[in-house]
């Protein structure tokens, strides 16, 4: 099942949120070690209004457990999502000037993070929530078509080759923490509107 994500997901979130993302992980956090880390991204996830926010986020449930998660939130948001931990980062780190790499354009929904326990990779739930997201932009959407976007190391070949199975292609690179992602959108038909 695929569902809304709820604060109560916060830890398995945490650790979700941590295999993919790495060291954008700890720039997140500003934690220095794993432990701080995954405390940092679980206290962020269970908060609204930032861009890890449960409030972003689908979740692959099985059995009860969260084996999965995509979080996803339109361009135009992502300097209002990122501001709490841009706020947050600046006192951290006594640093006014500290910022966070732009990743999303303003015209596109973005796939920010999409992650799946490893005992239950390659059986289907990544593409199970690449697909969620991509209904609920083409629901939600204005005008057609609608532009999906999401980042990926250039070595991270098994999730690349997703991607471009799911019709993904690269139009740019881009730097996130001081490392080089691809940029990859796929554009998708608005979805038909049924009268009430």
């Amino acid at each position: 099942m695929i569902r809304k994500a709820k604060k109560e997901d916060k830890e398995a979130a945490a650790q979700l949120l941590y295999d993919a993302l790495h060291d954008i992980g700890y720039q997140l956090t500003g934690a220095a070690t794993k432990a701080q880390a995954l405390a940092g991204l679980a206290e962020w996830f269970g908060k609204p209004g930032n861009r890890i926010s449960y409030e972003n986020t689908l979740v692959k449930e099985i059995d009860g457990q969260a084996v999965g998660l995509v979080i996803y939130y339109h361009g135009s948001r992502a300097e209002e999502l990122d501001r709490p931990i841009v706020e947050h980062l600046r006192r951290l780190h006594e640093d006014q000037q500290f910022t966070l790499d732009k990743e999303t354009d303003s015209d596109e929904w973005y796939i920010d993070t999409l992650s799946v326990t490893p005992a239950y990779q390659r059986l289907g739930y990544a593409t199970e929530l690449i697909k969620a997201v991509e209904e609920i932009a083409s629901q939600k959407a204005l005008t057609s078509p609608v532009k999906v976007a999401l980042n990926v190391e250039p070595g991270n070949l098994n999730a690349y080759h997703l991607y471009q199975r799911r019709g993904y292609a690269v139009d740019k690179e881009i730097t996130i923490n001081k490392n080089t992602y691809l940029h990859m959108s796929k554009c998708i038909p608005l979805a038909a509107k049924h009268p009430l």
